[in-house]
């Protein structure tokens, strides 16, 4: 499991840091040895409260993901780009690997 949390540091104070969110990456049993599953829940928290209160969850499938070709920070870019997505294509292609939420949900 690949585990990437967000924080805020105002300023550089340390002592004032608050987790924002936290992305987590689940390696499930893929169709072949080359390409890989992979699922993904992605917390995001109230950044108004010091403590680690999750208001928003998302849950994605990543799917055929070439193991040998990706490296974990890649991995991490394409997890991002399925739960928390900044521009959406129509653009498709059974090559490329192919991510879906699969619920998002206020807590």
């Amino acid at each position: 499991m690949l585990r990437v949390t967000v924080e805020l540091i105002p300023d550089g104070q340390e002592e004032y840091c608050r987790t924002l969110g936290r992305i987590e990456i689940d390696n499930v049993l893929g169709e072949s040895l080359t390409t890989g599953a992979y699922r993904i829940v992605m917390d995001e928290f109230d950044a108004r409260i010091p403590a680690q209160c999750s208001t928003f969850r998302t849950i994605a499938s990543l799917d055929n993901v070439e193991r040998d070709l990706v490296r974990p920070m890649q991995l991490v870019g394409m997890a991002l780009s399925v739960v928390a997505p900044v521009k959406r294509t129509m653009h498709s292609s059974q090559n490329e690997p192919q991510g879906v939420v699969l619920t998002r949900e206020a807590i």
